[in-house]
């Protein structure tokens, strides 16, 4: 369905004798088979081999055109003057336990032609510090999914104003004044709005009044504790003692992208994200998460002797979007966002590639809307063992 809206074209190199690369084994044999349906299902796109060592004039003609080093890459993508250049660590991926391989070269391809199709790809900047967890998998997942990915240390960096989104993940102690005033900085963009944060909780952060101070503004409060189903059919468990709460898609526009929408986005140890009001000024916030009616807050203060059946249960909202907007020169609405998620574990690999949940293709939804990214289709690698 992709394939037939690109317009423009497309070659896709492998820098090896095809010969020798279908022959590599049979991992190599799966991949060549999946390009060449490229070529197939489009008119757009070219595929062809070309061994480096005996056309040594093709690695100098790339590397005019490729800002990057062009050493150990396997498979170029171009269009135009953009490449987008894969290791074959790109097409195969290696289990660490058993180091059994698997083709990943569709969602590598199809990523790779989407970023380089995009002349103006959407920027995001990670803010680093000490964090209660990596996202790594989801960044990557961002990437694969054409999005530019860049690092600022929120205390000594400066956060760059053309990002389309700041991710502000889990911090472990409170921000200070000063970096709290960064974001609002980035998110007044000069008055002309139109920025966007994400910010990631987890349970186990420590306080941070500024910070619930920040969010506050945007209406959007994070409670204290984690959530937990009464119902165990709305729980799946991850570990011997660990379970996921299910949620539901509560906002259409934020799961436009969504292939499925009927599977459900598993949250572990979610915090409730509560709203402070749904309109207020020029302000608005929106619900994209919700967990089931029967669905309980455990909080820190409770004693260890708690008779969890006797906690009030309702609806507990786990992920929302607070606005703010105003109207530029020509009278157009302009809105800068903060899309606020109670759960880091969300975000887990193993969480974002598993065939049965919609963790990273809400996501990926969820930041398209929010940065304006017209897609179509979402690449999340899907773990099939699942």
């Amino acid at each position: 369905d992709y394939l037939k809206k690109v317009d423009k074209d497309i070659t896709i190199t492998i820098l090896k004798d095809k010969t020798e690369f279908i022959s590599s084994d049979v991992y190599s044999k799966q991949a060549s088979e999946i390009i060449s349906k490229y070529s197939q299902c489009s008119d757009k796109i070219k595929v062809q081999y070309i061994d480096p060592d005996k056309n040594p004039e093709i690695m100098t003609k790339f590397n005019k055109t490729y800002k990057g080093d062009l050493s150990g890459k396997l498979m170029l993508i171009q269009n135009g003057d953009r490449i987008k250049a894969f290791t074959q660590d790109d097409l195969f991926s290696t289990n660490a336990s058993d180091y059994s391989k698997s083709c990943i070269a569709e969602q590598s391809i199809t990523s790779g032609i989407m970023s380089v199709l995009d002349a103006n790809p959407k920027k995001v900047s990670v803010l680093l510090g000490d964090t209660v967890s990596q996202i790594t998998p989801f960044t990557d997942l961002l990437g694969k999914n054409g999005y530019e990915i860049a690092e600022v240390d929120p205390l000594t960096g400066t956060i760059d104003q053309d990002s389309d989104l700041v991710i502000v993940n889990t911090p472990l102690n409170d921000y200070t004044q000063d970096e709290i005033k960064k974001l609002d900085k980035y998110l007044y963009n000069d008055g002309n709005l139109g920025k966007n944060i994400m910010y990631i909780a987890s349970y186990q952060q420590k306080e941070t009044p500024n910070l619930d101070a920040f969010l506050a503004e945007y209406g959007l409060q994070i409670g204290a504790g984690y959530t937990m189903d009464m119902n165990k059919n709305n729980l799946v468990q991850l570990g011997e003692s660990s379970y996921g709460v299910i949620t539901s898609l509560s906002n259409k526009d934020y799961s436009a992208d969504v292939a499925q929408t009927s599977l459900p986005v598993i949250l572990p140890y979610t915090r409730p994200v509560n709203l402070l009001f749904e309109t207020k000024d020029t302000r608005s916030t929106e619900v994209l998460l919700n967990t089931s009616d029967t669905a309980i807050v455990i909080t820190p203060d409770l004693p260890s002797d708690t008779d969890f059946t006797k906690l009030p249960q309702g609806y507990v909202k786990a992920a929302a979007v607070g606005s703010k907007y105003a109207f530029d020169s020509k009278d157009k609405k302009q809105t800068s966002n903060i899309l606020a998620v109670g759960s880091d574990l969300m975000l887990d690999n193993a969480l974002i590639t598993d065939v049965r949940l919609n963790n990273g293709d809400f996501m990926v939804s969820a930041i398209n809307k929010l940065t304006g990214k017209s897609a179509g289709i979402t690449i999340v690698p899907k773990n099939l063992s699942s």
